[in-house]
């Protein structure tokens, strides 16, 4: 009994000494493999790069992707090791870049995250409250949004082209004049002008001013035609005194004595002829045609005349000449060319003397003026 007690003693404290050799010899397996899984974890950080450099990457991996028209999508991309990525440029259409960058920043490497920051960084939009999101999308709406451009067509209007009985129309003649034995003559300066019969469809001009000079005890001009209303200054550029008058009807008007370098003027309002002199000097004459409208012509040597638009209508042509005067009526169609000629016979013609601004004839010696004790 005694043996067999110590026997199962000795088995027990077998088995205890093999089971406390067992669980020293487990922490040290399990203390290799963690050296070996260290050591790789420590050779894999060495291989990839440092934070402080950043590393070299292509612009993008090379993608392989396969779209249908019907559902675009990415159905596979490949991304070679990062030792070949230097020589592989990614090729993706536009549409799917973003999507393409996106996919690559959470690609895993040997089981390694790439710390890599995308090339196009996209920024989240911040949280805004309601009334700033309407705001702003009526901001961005007026920014985006450009004025249209505003064409100017240039619309005919096919009411204003001149029509049969608006077309305007024109006269050109001829004034002969003839002198005694039926001699035809010089016919510089004639005026001839033309006046509307009924209805007035000729509009007047606005009031004009007309300059008058007296040099070397001459006007010039010597004739000349004005609308009613319209102002003539004399100027006088001799170095002597002038007076300025006219006796010629409602017209008539008296610029009084003045020098060298004045420069009077008179208003005619009324229509006809003005015949101007000088009160000093019985030599200086001029003639002024006042009209009603502004339609006259001042002739050459030759006589021809041309006045244009004139509407259609009745019409009288009045034609002056120191030696003489006529008057013709016509009537011009609508757009109307019409040829006048005109004969003025001046055989009757006879030069007479002009009075002074007294209504007295001019004296042959020099005399005391009465109205700026002026001589003469």
């Amino acid at each position: 009994m005694m043996k067999i007690t110590q026997g199962l003693a000795l088995g027990l404290l077998l088995l205890l000494l093999s089971f406390v050799s067992a669980c020293n010899s487990v922490p040290k397996k399990t203390e290799n493999v963690m050296d070996d899984n260290a050591e790789k974890y420590s050779q894999q950080r060495q291989d990839l790069p440092k934070q402080s450099e950043k590393p070299t990457i292509t612009p993008k991996a090379k993608v392989t992707s396969q779209v249908t028209q019907a559902e675009p999508s990415v159905e596979m991309i490949k991304l070679q090791p990062i030792e070949e990525a230097k020589a592989i440029e990614m090729k993706a259409k536009p549409m799917f870049e973003r999507e393409l960058n996106l996919i690559a920043d959470n690609v895993n490497v040997d089981n390694t995250k790439l710390d890599v920051k995308p090339k196009r960084s996209i920024d989240k939009p911040k949280r805004k409250q309601p009334n700033q999101v309407v705001v702003e999308a009526k901001t961005q709406v007026q920014a985006q949004t450009k004025p249209t451009p505003i064409e100017f067509v240039d619309i005919k209007d096919e009411t204003a082209k001149p029509t049969e009985s608006t077309a305007l129309g024109e006269i050109n003649g001829q004034v002969i004049l003839f002198a005694e034995g039926g001699k035809k003559m010089d016919a510089t300066e004639v005026i001839v002008t033309v006046e509307e019969l009924g209805t007035k469809k000729i509009q007047p001009r606005s009031p004009k001013t007309h300059t008058v000079n007296m040099f070397h005890k001459i006007y010039q001009p010597s004739h000349l035609v004005v609308q009613t209303g319209d102002k003539i200054i004399f100027d006088n550029l001799d170095d002597f005194k002038h007076n300025v008058f006219s006796s010629s009807g409602s017209n008539k008007f008296d610029l009084g004595t003045y020098a060298s370098g004045e420069r009077p003027a008179v208003t005619l309002s009324k229509s006809g002829l003005v015949k101007v002199y000088c009160n000093i000097h019985p030599s200086m004459a001029m003639f002024i045609m006042v009209t009603n409208s502004n339609r006259y012509f001042i002739t050459k040597a030759d006589g021809q005349f041309h006045i244009k638009d004139l509407p259609a209508g009745s019409y009288i042509l009045k034609v002056w000449h120191i030696r003489g005067e006529s008057k013709q009526f016509f009537e011009l169609k609508a757009g109307e060319s019409l040829n006048l000629k005109v004969k003025l016979d001046t055989k009757n013609y006879k030069p007479t003397l002009h009075l002074n601004k007294y209504g007295k004839q001019y004296p042959k010696k020099s005399i005391l003026f009465e109205d700026d004790n002026e001589f003469y």
